[in-house]
């Protein structure tokens, strides 16, 4: 079975994390990663292997997880939904990357609310995202925002899209 993954990175945390779907780790993982079971992120972990039964990113997901610094979704094709506050008050992250999901609509990252002096977002191989919308990077830092789009199905873009941003690289 072909598993995606979440990767995160950060200082020792231990956290609740809530999830729509049930997240089944059914690969061994590396000595400094860790399970997600029962809701908790156990231990300091750099990954999280999840079954692509995966579908929603519910409300309060990654909420004011104040020590996470790096978040990779990556081939959860069955996931098209994540919730406005489900990445709310990280204000230590520095990476963002979607690649290769089931999302539909670009996700709403107002929430994030990163105080580090450079962020990025990387937004890839989401054929289903047909559209950006104005404001969609309001809110993910007040600093230096670095975004790499490409390999999504994005026919438009809406005015003001990048409104409210200050822009180191497209």
């Amino acid at each position: 079975m072909f598993l995606g993954t979440i990767t995160c990175n950060y200082r020792h945390i231990s956290a609740p994390i809530e999830a729509a779907a049930p997240i089944r780790s059914t690969t061994f993982l590396p000595p400094q990663s860790a399970r997600l079971t029962g809701g908790q992120i156990n231990k300091s972990p750099n990954y999280l292997s999840v079954d692509v039964s995966l579908s929603r990113l519910e409300r309060h997901s990654f909420y004011n997880l104040r020590k996470l610094t790096h978040i990779e979704i990556r081939n959860t094709r069955n996931l098209t939904f994540i919730h406005p506050e489900a990445l709310k008050n990280l204000p230590n992250l520095q990476y963002l990357g979607l690649f290769n999901t089931g999302l539909t609509i670009f996700p709403d990252l107002t929430n994030i609310q990163a105080d580090d002096s450079y962020f990025q977002l990387e937004i890839s191989d989401n054929p289903y995202i047909a559209e950006i919308p104005s404001n969609a990077f309001l809110g993910i830092t007040n600093d230096l925002l670095s975004v790499r789009l490409y390999s999504n199905g994005v026919t438009k873009v809406q005015h003001h899209a990048f409104n409210g941003t200050k822009l180191d690289s497209v």
